[in-house]
This record gives structure tokens, C-alpha cells and sequence, in this order.
């Protein structure tokens, strides 16, 4: 699934090549390419030679290599809300609209990531990791620092709010960025509050 992609990037390069790949070098790659495990493999393979001797894969690099990447991607997106940075995602929101992302397919992210930030509060970092798919265990580390950011109120909070845009999303002429604009300055609000 596009979620596994930059897990399953990660993996690839170090048991096929031996070398790392940055987190936000292997989910600018995956919003580039996709799904397709060939072309990504491929991707990989000259990723691996094009940094030699050096033993990791940056954001950079990918740049470098000719990998035409996306303004904003749909994984640093995710986490730009996470991290509660609201400005910054809402600067990247028309961006990745504008980049063919749905409302609703962002939706059906943004509650991926807050039932993952529920259970990183319910149950810790290794809860979370012990209930991730095998490709998306990386992520565990990562949401579970997004997560002390965040009560269990304002994760259900904004879960709440996550479906009511889905709903709205599916049944009113508004454009998707108004719904999801609608969504963060509310969850802001609500976070600041609190």
C-alpha cells in the first residue's frame, strides 16, 4: 500500500545494497514513484551507486540523482499536523491538491495517523510498533514523539472532526481544500486551547 512504500524503500536499500535511507529521502522517492515496486526498486539500485562510498541516502541525493520529487508530499504532510506545526500544513494543503491528492485520500490518512498517535499515548512507542504492519514498524519511534504532543481528548477531538469532513466532502459542492482548511484551523483553535 502507499503506506508501506517508504518502509518497504528503507528495507530494500539496506538488505539489497547495504546502504540507509533518510525517512524524508525515502517518502519524498515513494510520492514520486508510487507504488510501483519495479520502478522503485530500479530507483533504488541508482540511488545506491549514485552515492558511492557514502553509506546513506539523503533528501539530497534523490534530488540530485534526477528524481523529479513533489513540493509537498503526502508523508511529511502528515507529520507537519502531527507535530502540531498547523501553519506550515496549511501552507502544503494546496499544494498537494494542486499535485492530485483527494480530500478524501488525505482524510483516510490523517486518521491513519491519529489512531496511531491514540494507541502511541494508549500504549507507548512499542504498543504502537507491535501492531504496525512489518513495513511501517519505523514509524513507531517517530509517532511516538509526534504523540506527547497530543491528549487522548484532542486525538478523539480531531477524529471526530476527521469524519465530519469525510462526510462533507462526499456530499457538498465545496472544494476539498475548504473542508480540510475548515478542519485544521479548528483543530489549531482547539489545540491552543488546550
Amino acid at each position: 500500500t502507499e503506506a508501506d512504500v517508504p518502509g518497504w524503500i528503507m528495507a530494500r536499500a539496506k538488505e539489497e545494497h547495504g546502504v540507509e535511507f533518510e525517512v524524508s529521502a525515502a517518502q519524498a522517492l515513494g510520492a514520486a514513484i508510487g507504488t510501483s515496486l519495479g520502478v522503485l526498486s530500479q530507483e533504488v539500485a541508482k540511488l545506491a551507486d549514485f552515492i558511492d562510498e557514502r553509506k546513506i541516502i539523503t533528501l539530497a541525493d534523490v534530488d540530485a540523482a534526477g528524481t523529479k520529487l513533489p513540493s509537498q508530499d503526502r508523508w511529511g504532510w502528515f507529520d507537519l499536523v502531527a507535530d502540531r506545526k498547523f501553519e506550515q500544513a496549511g501552507q502544503g494543503l494546496p499544494v498537494l491538491l494542486s499535485q492530485g491528492d483527494s480530500g478524501v485520500s488525505l482524510v483516510i490518512g490523517l486518521a491513519t495517523q491519529f489512531l496511531r498517535l491514540g494507541i502511541a499515548l494508549e500504549k507507548g512507542p512499542s504498543g504502537l510498533e507491535a501492531v504496525l504492519p512489518h513495513h511501517q514498524t519505523w514509524l513507531a519511534k517517530r509517532v511516538g514523539s509526534q504523540a506527547r504532543k497530543w491528549s487522548l481528548l484532542q486525538v478523539d477531538h480531531a477524529l471526530e472532526g476527521l469524519l465530519d469532513v469525510d462526510r462533507l466532502l462526499k456530499a457538498s459542492p465545496h472544494t476539498d481544500e475548504h473542508f480540510l482548511e475548515s478542519w485544521l484551523l479548528g483543530l489549531r483553535v482547539y489545540a491552543e486551547a488546550a
